[in-house]
This record gives C-alpha cells, sequence and structure tokens, in this order.
C-alpha cells in the first residue's frame, strides 16, 4: 500500500477506522489478528474486559505485531465467522477494531461486529451467511 494511503488511514477517527475494516474484510474474505509465541490469539485487555484486535490489512497488523512482539496470521472471513465469533461469544471477548500503535481503536461487542460483517458481504455481494446466533 502506497505510503500516503497508510498515512491517511491512520489519520481516520475510530468510527471511520471501523467502517474502512467492515468493507475491507467484506471484499478481501479475510482479516489479520495476532498471536503470542504460542500461537494463541493475542488479546488486549484492561484486566477486567478482553478484546480480539482485528485489522482489514497485514501492513497494520505488522506494524502492530512487531511493536508489541507478536505474529500476525491471516484468518478466513468465513471461518472466522462460523468458529472465531462463537468462540467469542462463549468466552465474552469483544473486538479491538483496528488498533493503532498509539493505542487508538473502535469496539464492538462480537454478535455486532458478525453482524455488520455479515451485512456488508450481502449488500455488497448478496452472499450473506447463515449464522445461528445472529
Amino acid at each position: 500500500m502506497h505510503p500516503k494511503a497508510l498515512e491517511n488511514i491512520r489519520l481516520l477517527d475510530e468510527k471511520s477506522r471501523y467502517a474502512y475494516l467492515i468493507r475491507h474484510i467484506a471484499d478481501s474474505g479475510e482479516l489479520y489478528l495476532i498471536a503470542d509465541d504460542e500461537e494463541n490469539w493475542a488479546y488486549l485487555g484492561d484486566g477486567k474486559d478482553e478484546y480480539l484486535p482485528v485489522w482489514a490489512d497485514e501492513c497494520f497488523a505488522q506494524e502492530y505485531a512487531e511493536a508489541h512482539g507478536a505474529s500476525v496470521f491471516a484468518y478466513a472471513l468465513a471461518d472466522f465467522l462460523r468458529e472465531g465469533i462463537p468462540f467469542l461469544l462463549e468466552e465474552n471477548i469483544s473486538i479491538a477494531a483496528f488498533p493503532l500503535t498509539t493505542g487508538s481503536y473502535a469496539v464492538a461487542d462480537a454478535k455486532t461486529f458478525a453482524a455488520n460483517l455479515n451485512f456488508q458481504l450481502d449488500e455488497d455481494y448478496g452472499e450473506a451467511l447463515d449464522l445461528p446466533y445472529l
């Protein structure tokens, strides 16, 4: 991605980055997460609440991972909606949408995040998934 485009995305407010995240994950069919040394999902949290950080672009995920000693991996959108979201719902873990290394991110509960993605898939491609939790 061109450096100017990267900077423009970084300058978006949290709500606009969330909208960008939803559109681009729906378009690409994948999202990026970070993992700890044992290849488990890495979470953000304050001791009380946990959040799964999610990105639409590998370059932003990589930037964040490098700053936090983690690694990046891609996750297919359909698999995440069918397997990842139910896990997050069961564990009461929300989504940290598009965190920047500055600590800025939007928060969405897992069900809302899945509903937003499924709506975008339906709107753009007529391909909403049948998800029993929605």
